[in-house]
C-alpha cells in the first residue's frame, strides 16, 4: 500500500507560448520527416523565441503562488526540474535562481535533472516521508528554441515544445486532492539514453550529447523493439493494477487522462494501451498541438483543463509521466469544491 501525506495542489500557473509551428511546415523544410509525420500524429509544436526557460519558470511559478493566494513565506522546498540546457553556465543552479527572484529565503531549492519524470521523482521522495505540514512548489521549464538540438528529428516518436509549469503542493487544502500518487522504476533502461562507451568533450561534443535517436538505435539493435516496450507496460500495469487497489471498488470512471505528449508510434502502444480503458477523455487532442515539454507535460496538460473550465468538482483527472532513467510516476486527482473558489477568484 502507498504510504504517504495527504497532498493537495493549492495552486497552479503555467507559461504557454501562443506561437505554434506546425508539423507539416517543418516537413515541407525537410526539418520534420514525413514517416514520422504520418505516423505520430502531432499538429505543431509551441514555440518560443524570446524567453529563456528560467524566465518562463519565474513566470509559471508567481503565477502558481498567486492562484494560491501565498506569498510563498511557507513554502519548504522549491523543486526545479528540468531535461534542456537552461541556457547559462553548466555549474549554475536555476532552482536557486528561481528562489532568489520570488525571494523565497527559508525554502530549499533543488534542481533536478532526472529525465522527463525529474519534477514526479523528486516529488515522491516527499511524499513518502509523512510531515505534520507540507507546503513546496513544483517547477519545471524547457525551451528548446536556444540551442542546436532540433526539436523535430533528434528523438523517435515526439517532437519537443516548450513550456513552462508551476505547482503549489499543500498538506492543508487545495482545488484538487492527491488520492493516489505512486513511482516505479525500471533500471534496465537506463542505457535506452546512453552509448557503449563515455566520449571526450570537445567542439562537437554537442552532437552526440542532443541525438537521443543515436542511443535509442543503439539500444533497439543490440535488443529489440519490445525489449523497450515490454518493461514499460509492466511498470505501467503494476501501477495501474496498484491504483485499482488503492481507490477501491468504486465505479466512477476517470474523467481525464494526461499521458505524455508523445506521438501515437509510442503512446498508443504503452501509456494509452494501460490506462486509457480507465477514462472517458484524453488530453492527447490539446498535447498534440503543444509537442512534449520535457518534465512538464502532465501538470501543463491539468492546468490547461483547469484554466478552461474542462473540469468540475469530484471530477477525476489521471496524471501519467515517464522518463529516462527509466521512471514512471502515476497521480490521480479529484477536483475540490476550492475550485469554484478559485474560479470565482480568476473571473
Amino acid at each position: 500500500m502507498a504510504i504517504g501525506n495527504t497532498m493537495y495542489i493549492r495552486g497552479i500557473g503555467a507559461y504557454l507560448p501562443s506561437h505554434r509551428r506546425s508539423a507539416q511546415y517543418a516537413t515541407v523544410h525537410d526539418r520534420y520527416p514525413i514517416e514520422y509525420l504520418e505516423k505520430d500524429g502531432y499538429e505543431s509544436a509551441a514555440i518560443e523565441t524570446e524567453l529563456f526557460a528560467p524566465q518562463m519558470a519565474e513566470i509559471a511559478s508567481l503565477a502558481a503562488l498567486q492562484d494560491a493566494e501565498e506569498d510563498g513565506t511557507s513554502l519548504q522546498n522549491i523543486i526545479y526540474a528540468s531535461i534542456h540546457w537552461q541556457r547559462y553556465e553548466r555549474i549554475w543552479n536555476p532552482a536557486s535562481y528561481l528562489q532568489s527572484r520570488l525571494g523565497l529565503i527559508d525554502a530549499l531549492p533543488l534542481n533536478v535533472q532526472h529525465g522527463c519524470n525529474g519534477g514526479f521523482l523528486a516529488l515522491q521522495q516527499v511524499y513518502r516521508h509523512p510531515l505534520q505540514k507540507l507546503q513546496l512548489l513544483l517547477t519545471s521549464a524547457d525551451n528548446f528554441t536556444h540551442s542546436n538540438f532540433c526539436r523535430w528529428n533528434a528523438d523517435y516518436g515526439l517532437i519537443y515544445g516548450d513550456a513552462a509549469v508551476s505547482a503549489l503542493f499543500d498538506s492543508e487544502k487545495g482545488f484538487a486532492k492527491v488520492r493516489f500518487f505512486e513511482t516505479r522504476t525500471i533500471p534496465e533502461l537506463e542505457a535506452l539514453h546512453r552509448l557503449e562507451q563515455p566520449h571526450k568533450e570537445n567542439g562537437d561534443s554537442w552532437k552526440q550529447d542532443y541525438d537521443i535517436k543515436a542511443t535509442k538505435k543503439h539500444f533497439l539493435q543490440r535488443n529489440s523493439r519490445e525489449a523497450f516496450i515490454k518493461p514499460i507496460l509492466t511498470c505501467l500495469t503494476s501501477l495501474k493494477d496498484q491504483l485499482i487497489n488503492e481507490i477501491g471498488d468504486e465505479t466512477q470512471p476517470i474523467d481525464w487522462l494526461i499521458a505524455p505528449f508523445v506521438g501515437d508510434s509510442v503512446r498508443l502502444s504503452t501509456y494509452e494501451k494501460v490506462f486509457a480503458p480507465l477514462c472517458k477523455h484524453s488530453f492527447w487532442e490539446q498535447g498534440r498541438k503543444i509537442g512534449h515539454t520535457g518534465a512538464s507535460d502532465a501538470l501543463l496538460g491539468l492546468h490547461q483543463l483547469i484554466d478552461n473550465k474542462q473540469v468540475d468538482v469530484g471530477e477525476l483527472v489521471l496524471l501519467v509521466s515517464a522518463g529516462a532513467g527509466f521512471t514512471c510516476s502515476v497521480m490521480l486527482l479529484e477536483i475540490t469544491p476550492e475550485i469554484i473558489k478559485r474560479r470565482k477568484s480568476n473571473d
